[in-house]
């Protein structure tokens, strides 16, 4: 008979197991959706849609304020060409008026079409893809750890601590994607915590692996 405590984690291994399977089922419609879109985007045709346009802004930020301290507004003047997008803003400090610092920002859009608008969305859909293709294979070991859990005699069996080792491995192309994406380095962290507590869980399998020879 199993311990009360070996069982729980069986039972635990098959509740995760169940839900690891819809995760996937889930992730996997998403990622074929990004896809699709994505390749669907670029049959956009190129002269569909067409945007020229201007808009005119005040920002305006109490000078008494610990925000006038903190938020530094400084001015710009941006004026270029972007794959045949003509692209402009200015962003003029108007000084102090009342008490209140006033910035006046003027932006224009020209000649933009669907063909910047698709690559866009194209592109967008394709990371998303990536993203969850990615997130996929974690499940994907995630299920098999989750499905060795549930059948172990003991959390430090062999298998288990191999499933664990490879949960954690499949980590860190997810980790090093979303920094290239984002810059964010939380999901490096995630993977190391991860990592260590693995290797913690490995170490305790050998103390008890050695305890057992001794016994």
């Amino acid at each position: 008979m199993k311990n009360e405590n070996v069982r729980k984690i069986n039972t635990i291994g098959k509740v995760s197991r169940i839900l690891i399977i819809i995760c996937k089922v889930a992730v996997l419609i998403a990622a074929i959706a990004l896809l699709v879109g994505s390749i669907l985007s670029l049959a956009i045709p190129s002269d569909s849609i067409r945007i020229n346009g201007s808009a005119s802004a005040e920002i305006a930020v109490d000078a008494d304020s610990y925000i006038d301290h903190i938020v530094k507004i400084d001015e710009s003047d941006f004026d270029s060409k972007i794959l045949g997008a003509k692209l402009k803003w200015v962003l003029k400090n108007d000084g102090v008026t009342n008490g209140e610092r006033t910035f006046t920002l003027d932006a224009a859009a020209n000649d933009i079409n669907s063909s910047h608008i698709k690559y866009s969305i194209a592109a967008a859909c394709f990371l998303g893809a990536i993203y969850f293709a990615m997130f996929f294979v974690i499940l994907c070991f995630a299920h098999k750890l989750a499905k060795s859990l549930e059948e172990c005699n003991s959390p430090f069996e062999e298998k288990v601590i191999k499933c664990m080792r490879n949960f954690g491995i499949s980590l860190i192309p997810w980790a090093i994607f979303a920094f290239l994406t984002s810059g964010s380095l939380i999901m490096a962290l995630i993977v190391l915590i991860v990592l260590l507590l693995i290797s913690i869980f490995k170490y305790g399998a050998q103390l008890q692996q050695e305890s057992d020879e001794t016994l």
